[in-house]
Parts: C-alpha cells; sequence; structure tokens
C-alpha cells in the first residue's frame, strides 16, 4: 500500500495546521538530556570499574551487572537520538507525516524492549552492592528482601518481554498496524504490559531506598560520610521522581491520541531514572577512585622531582653499619572497616634488638667467647 507523502499521521486539532518541514519541538532539551545522563553513567562507572578492579583488586557481580545494563541501553540511547534527529521529540503527531508513523513506532518499539530487557539487570546490581554493604557474611532482612526482589523482578520483566514479542503476528504488525493481515492476541493488552511495567518499576525504587534504611541509621560514621550517604539517597529520590513520571507518562501514552508526544516525556523519564541509578550503585566508590589517583599524581610528582635533585645518586647515600638481626613477634590484630564496606585484617609486628652499651664494660672478645673468659 502506498501512502502519500503529504498527509498527517492525524488531522490536527482546530485552529492547527500541520508542519511537517520545521514542527514545534522540544529537541535541545532532548539532547541536552541524554547527552548528560550518558557522560554522568559513563564517568561513575569507570572511576568504579578503576575502584573495584585496580585498587581494591575484588571485581564482584556488581561490577558486570553494571557493564551489562550499560552497554543494553546504549542502544536505547541511540535509537532516541535517531528519533530526535529524524522527526523529533515532543513533536506532535499532525506535525508527522503518516508515511514516518511506522519507523517511529518501530524504533520506539525497540527502544522499550531493551528497556525490559536492562531494567532487571541494573536492579539487580543494586540490590546485590545493598547486600554486600549492610549484609555481609549474613542472611538477615537486608539479605533475604533484596533477594526477593532480584527474582521477582527478573520473573516480572522476563514474562513482559515475552508477551509483547509475541502480542502480534507478523512480528511487524507490533508498530505497524497498517500492515495487511496483522492480527493480536485478545488476551494480550501491550497497553496494560506497559503501565504494569512502569507501577512494577516504581514500587521496586521505593522498595530499594527503604531497605538499607535501618542498616544505615545504626552505622557509626563521620560527619563526612553521612553527608556523603544522604547525597547518594538524594539522588535515589531522583530516580524514583523520574519514575514516577514514567508512570504517570505511560497512563497517558495509552490513552493519548498524540502518541508521538507522549513518548518523548517517557522516553527522557527512562533515561534520567537509569542515570539515576548509575549515580547510586557507582557513587560511593568515586571518593575512593579519586584518592587512589591523587596518590598516584603525588608519588610521580616526588619521582621526578627526586630525578632533577639526584637524590637517587648512590655515590651520595653514606654506608649504614650491619646491625644484628632483629626477632619479630606478632604484638596484636585489629579490624578495619574499609571504605568499600569489607573488613580488613591487621596484625602489627613489634621487634626485639640486642645491642652492646658502651658503659657496660668488657671487651668484644670476650662477650662472645665467655668460656675463655679467665674467672
Amino acid at each position: 500500500m502506498v501512502i502519500p507523502s503529504h498527509l498527517p499521521a492525524t488531522d490536527p486539532p482546530p485552529g492547527k495546521v500541520s508542519n511537517f518541514d520545521d514542527p514545534p519541538n522540544f529537541n535541545a532539551v532532548a539532547y541536552f538530556t541524554l547527552s548528560l545522563a550518558l557522560a554522568l553513567s559513563t564517568f561513575v562507572l569507570v572511576l568504579r570499574i578503576y575502584s573495584r578492579w585496580f585498587v581494591i583488586r575484588k571485581p564482584s557481580v556488581v561490577d558486570y551487572c553494571l557493564i551489562i545494563a550499560y552497554l543494553l541501553n546504549i542502544p536505547a540511547i541511540a535509537i532516541t537520538l535517531w528519533i530526535t534527529g529524524k522527526t523529533g521529540l515532543f513533536v506532535h503527531l499532525w506535525d508527522i507525516r503518516l508515511i514516518q508513523l511506522p519507523s517511529f513506532f518501530r524504533d520506539a518499539s525497540i527502544s522499550a524492549l531493551v528497556v525490559i530487557a536492562y531494567t532487571p539487570i541494573l536492579k539487580a546490581a543494586i540490590l546485590f552492592e545493598w547486600i554486600r554493604i549492610f549484609s555481609p557474611g549474613s542472611r538477615d532482612f537486608v539479605f533475604w528482601s533484596c533477594h526477593f526482589l532480584i527474582w521477582s523482578n527478573v520473573i516480572c520483566y522476563f514474562v513482559f518481554f515475552v508477551c509483547l514479542n509475541v502480542a502480534c503476528t507478523p512480528y511487524e504488525y507490533n508498530w505497524n498496524k497498517m500492515l495487511p493481515g496483522g492480527t493480536c492476541k485478545e488476551n494480550i493488552n501491550t497497553a496494560v504490559l506497559h503501565e504494569a511495567t512502569a507501577a512494577i518499576n516504581l514500587f521496586t525504587d521505593v522498595l530499594i531506598s527503604l531497605i538499607p534504611q535501618q542498616a544505615i541509621w545504626k552505622l557509626q560514621m563521620t560527619r563526612q560520610r553521612k553527608l556523603g550517604v544522604a547525597g547518594i539517597f538524594a539522588i535515589g529520590i531522583l530516580g524514583i521522581a523520574a519514575a514516577a513520571g514514567r508512570i504517570a507518562a505511560s497512563v497517558i501514552w495509552t490513552t493519548s491520541t498524540d502518541f508521538t508526544y507522549t513518548t518523548s516525556t517517557l522516553a527522557l523519564c527512562v533515561e534520567a531514572e537509569w542515570a539515576c541509578s548509575m549515580l547510586v550503585v557507582c557513587g560511593p566508590a568515586v571518593p575512593q577512585a579519586f584518592a587512589s589517583i591523587r596518590k598516584r599524581i603525588d608519588t610521580m610528582r616526588t619521582l621526578r622531582k627526586e630525578s632533577k635533585t639526584g637524590y637517587g645518586d648512590k655515590s651520595a647515600t653514606p654506608s649504614l653499619p650491619s646491625m644484628p638481626p632483629a626477632k619479630l613477634r606478632p604484638a596484636r590484630t585489629g579490624y578495619e572497616d574499609l571504605e568499600d564496606g569489607s573488613i580488613l585484617r591487621q596484625t602489627a609486628f613489634a621487634t626485639e634488638e640486642e645491642y652492646i652499651d658502651a658503659t657496660s664494660g668488657g671487651n668484644a672478645h670476650g662477650r662472645q667467647h665467655p668460656w675463655t673468659v679467665e674467672k
């Protein structure tokens, strides 16, 4: 079926005229939001990987989940940027040609499936991090509640993913309702599925923020670390706000006829929530990464300064007399709470050295060979 290129996707409301060439839009807002979300997420993820893999040298399942969720979201961002450049974001349906509508819905459908694929992985990363920090080596309330959320999310999002992929036949009919002979299953309502996905997402975000509260208030932390924790949970609240905006946009999207405009709001809310989630789970590792980088820079500066002043010249180093061997014995063992939430065991050693007092009298031969000393 040939679709005339001059037809709008829908008739404009009274007093409006379709504008295909330069429709009103908020592309600048979309570019800024997407670029900021991608830049911040990339920045904190790189610092976390550096901290966990090269400073602490303890990569965990959290890091792999974060990398997978990050890589899966790249296509979603790319598709949103593609839509922004092709048709524009926050463009009304009557300002888009009817011939452009199938490709718009195809891109939006693929992006939605990508989001459903990475969401349980990203939430699992946060919950596994909660277990590592607040419930190490124990099976308490935090442990079981986090595992319940992890696996319930995996099951729910898997069901959503399968249902959305088998809803219509042929598969293209999912986004191209002008395809002849296409049908959709009556018992699968894709609009309800999208609303349910957004609702479960918001509910999970709220629980994720509430689970560690009891453990956090029991911790004895410095004022600086308390401010850091407060900052992390402030970002978490922003993520919850984005999730709330997502469910509101989902409800509007399923009931509105201006699909292209409401889809834009939904896309930006999803990316804002994704960025906040990455900041929440990666943010605590940023100070440690900066401290390590600063230490390396200071060491390099010191070595460069010493090389210029000739400090490393062996001829200028005086020879030291040999000392008698020292005896080592363990003095005490202690435990230190590290920045990453793990426990470091420390063992201090004390040395015992024998020396000769110059005022004690006697010669060296007699002291070393007491059996030859005359009585």
